[in-house]
């Protein structure tokens, strides 16, 4: 699998960054009892079917697999010592959802996962959300970014990426204070 080569791949030190993309838009996950692909799966919603799963029910089951790749993945590193910890502990994993919300229904509310520590650079284990968006407090993922590279010891610009024009009367810039340790 992808996150067996990936987890190889750091613990080897062949890499010490990896971006592993599990799948593409035309792939069918038939051991799963899918036959739609990944892309029209974000097209069936909850009131088409395929294989007696709606299109919702059927994105969570890749997902899970996904996650489940990950999770191999994450306690593969938690096994090797890496200075007072393992290499998960100084490692960052990002998982990004295959989707924001219903195809063409604005992907506003896009999950991610993160998984290490990032040598305590960043405050895991919990669950954060943010206001929605054009709400005050929202952030977006530029301050997510901005965050990983505070983290990584890159002292960044204090904004990420081109400002969203909708947005104009927000303050988003900085890093997530949340997650900043």
């Amino acid at each position: 699998s992808y996150f067996e080569l990936a987890a190889a791949s750091l613990i080897t030190g062949l890499t010490h960054v990896m971006t592993v993309r599990p799948d593409t838009l035309g792939v069918e996950y038939s051991e799963l009892g899918i036959s739609n692909s990944v892309h029209a799966l974000g097209h069936l919603g909850d009131s088409k079917a395929t294989n007696g799963m709606t299109g919702h029910e059927a994105r969570a089951a890749v997902e899970q697999l996904h996650l489940e790749g990950i999770a191999g993945m994450a306690e593969k590193l938690d096994r090797v010592p890496e200075g007072d910890g393992t290499m998960l502990d100084n490692t960052l994993i990002v998982y990004m959802s295959c989707s924001g919300g219903d195809h063409h229904g604005g992907q506003a509310d896009w999950p991610f996962l993160l998984l290490g520590g990032m040598a305590d650079k960043l405050r895991m284990g919990r669950y954060l959300e943010f206001p929605k968006y054009r709400e005050q407090g929202h952030r977006t993922i530029g301050n997510l970014y901005l965050s990983f590279m505070q983290a990584a010891g890159i002292q960044p610009s204090d904004s990420f990426g081109q400002p969203d024009a909708n947005l104009k009367d927000l303050d988003l810039t900085g890093t997530l204070s949340e997650l900043m340790a």
